[in-house]
């Protein structure tokens, strides 16, 4: 029966089981407790994380990624918010691996929820800690042929843009998804339109300074127009309440 998991001394007990068949090496002990006691079950996301940080602490380093294959082999909505995270701890070594690992599972999973989900958690995260590589991993990927790959530059903007990245960098990332606003696949659309509407909302003086010319513009489509105008009028409705 599906459980509802609400408390971090849960979580607590279920690490302690997991890393001590992680040290003895009883790794199907390990899936067991992971799939039964947390992928099976409904675990708000602040949750996962907790558990997804601690696992890094014991988990072999060597072995994480072949731990968050498996995690995402599973299919579990949960296992996205495992892997992202244990991809996350590894960015401190640069953005390269983590970044082509989250695009193999865009891929693999072929959902919006999975791009999504690691999206934030990656890239997203990325632009806070190392903004210049970031970037230029991001640029790369909207050349890329898939639809994932390239709706999750917008996600990661609107991540990083909500929590307080640099006016400078934000502005980067304007010009680049402006420079992608002519794609007209829904899941993309979906996607860059989010970050142009975020910046918008947090950054109006900057839309609106561009906003005439980009209003103007027959490449770029409506969808992404009509985006940016409900971020101003998010953002005004912020200064009037």
């Amino acid at each position: 029966m599906q459980k509802h998991i609400t408390k971090k001394s849960d979580i607590r007990d279920i690490l302690t089981e997991l890393e001590s068949f992680c040290q003895s090496d009883q790794w199907v002990r390990f899936w067991d407790v992971l799939e039964t006691k947390i992928l099976a079950h409904k675990i708000k996301f602040p949750l996962l994380e907790f558990l997804a940080k601690e696992m890094t602490r014991f988990l072999p380093f060597e072995n994480q990624l072949a731990i968050t294959d498996e995690i995402m082999r599973k299919g579990y909505i949960g296992g996205n918010v495992i892997a992202g995270i244990i991809l996350q701890q590894r960015l401190s070594d640069g953005p390269e691996e983590p970044f082509a690992k989250a695009i193999e599972y865009f891929l693999q999973g072929d959902q919006w929820f999975v791009c999504d989900i690691i999206s934030e958690r990656v890239m997203g995260v990325a632009l806070l800690i190392d903004f210049e590589q970031s970037f230029l991993l991001l640029k790369s990927q909207t050349l890329h042929s898939n639809h994932w790959v390239k709706r999750s530059v917008g996600i990661a903007t609107h991540y990083a843009t909500k929590k307080g990245l640099e006016k400078k960098n934000v502005e980067t990332l304007f010009h680049l998804i402006i420079d992608n606003a002519s794609d007209k696949n829904i899941h993309v659309m979906k996607g860059l339109g989010w970050a142009l509407k975020t910046i918008a909302r947090y950054h109006p003086e900057l839309a609106l300074r561009y906003q005439p010319q980009i209003n103007a513009s027959p490449q770029i489509g409506n969808w992404y127009k009509r985006k940016i105008s409900m971020g101003l009028e998010q953002a005004k409705q912020l200064i009037e309440s």
